[in-house]
């Protein structure tokens, strides 16, 4: 079997990579930066493919490649996001089987994504993702992977690149996240990257659909509380901290996002300099995912998550040890 991944140096197609090349696949992949692991460089949407890529049909793709912020610029998630699908439609067979990885969050609003429409979707993410789904749909039957939030392997917690929970975790050691803003009950869904992968692969198996198939995978009724989440971090940071004779941290206070959007933040901004204004607005972007009482439905149950978090937030820490090691200063009113 000859499978191409793109965005194969990100956070899904790295271990999607490995977990070909230990099944067996004859694998290429491709990224904007190329990498001594045999991965090909190529900006999708801006360049054209290289000649490898041409040469002959692929019994399989599978589209990895996105940009994860979800605080870009309309513009540029349409160009990171929607005009890497439409690079790839071309090398679509008439046999190939395509795997699409996607979001959780990509049905925005409406629980579907079937809107063009901007004002449907939270973010820029939610929509140009929703956006390259559509344009995938439209050439090929495919089968479709939405994960939640992705943290490390089950096993080590290893993971190639750090965003979501550990964006908020950096946020506030750094001093740029003053509190959480979450719901202490509502679930927040998270899902190791080696379980994405593995979905992944044996879409890649399994053969070409007879029509669009999309997999949730989740730990519905089991995932972890907004407020479980957070205790479990700071616990493990804590426990890091201390074998390395740092003195704990303090976890963040956790605001009801209603009492944030009616009453705090309207006075806080009053005093806030410019940058603390704008280090509040860079983090909007996030705060629905951990505010939500019911923002994701699983299709494919997940279990373990408290492990493998634990063990993602120490493989984190290991890799980031001046940041892990930092004592957050608290904010002070501009004067």
């Amino acid at each position: 079997m000859r499978v191409l991944v793109t965005g194969a140096t990100g956070i899904v197609g790295t271990e999607v990579l490995r977990a070909l090349r230990a099944n067996g696949a004859d694998v290429v992949g491709c990224s904007r930066s190329g990498s001594a692991d045999g991965v090909l460089t190529w900006h999708l949407g801006v360049q054209p493919p290289p000649d490898e890529l041409t040469d002959r049909p692929w019994d399989a793709i599978v589209h990895a490649a996105a940009d994860i912020r979800w605080n870009l610029a309309d513009e540029a998630a349409l160009a990171a996001n929607v005009d890497s699908a439409r690079a790839v439609l071309p090398l679509i067979g008439a046999a190939t089987n395509v795997v699409h990885v996607s979001t959780a969050f990509a049905t925005g609003l409406r629980g579907d994504i079937s809107s063009p429409d901007r004002d449907d979707y939270r973010n820029s993410y939610e929509w140009s993702k929703a956006a390259a789904e559509r344009e995938i749909d439209a050439v090929c039957p495919n089968w479709t992977v939405r994960p939640p939030m992705i943290i490390g392997s089950r096993e080590d917690g290893r993971i190639a690149r750090f965003h979501g929970v550990y964006q908020v975790l950096e946020g506030y050691l750094w001093g740029s996240l003053p509190v959480m803003v979450a719901n202490d009950r509502g679930p927040v869904e998270l899902v190791a990257v080696d379980d994405v992968a593995a979905i992944v692969v044996d879409r890649v198996l399994a053969g070409r659909p007879d029509g669009k198939r999309s997999i949730t995978p989740g730990a519905g009724a089991d995932a972890l509380a907004g407020k479980e989440v957070l205790d479990i971090v700071f616990d493990e940071l804590n426990a890091w901290r201390r074998a390395h004779g740092v003195d704990p941290v303090d976890a963040p206070k956790v605001i009801e996002p209603r009492r944030w959007h009616r009453f705090f933040r309207p006075f806080a901004e009053q005093h806030l300099s410019r940058s603390q204004r704008a280090v509040l607005h860079a983090f909007d972007p996030y705060l629905p995912y951990w505010a939500l009482d019911d923002h994701v439905h699983p299709d494919h149950l997940v279990t373990e998550v408290e492990a493998t978090l634990r063990a993602s937030i120490r493989y984190w820490a290991d890799r980031h040890p001046r940041t892990a090691s930092t004592t957050p200063r608290p904010w002070r009113a501009a004067t």
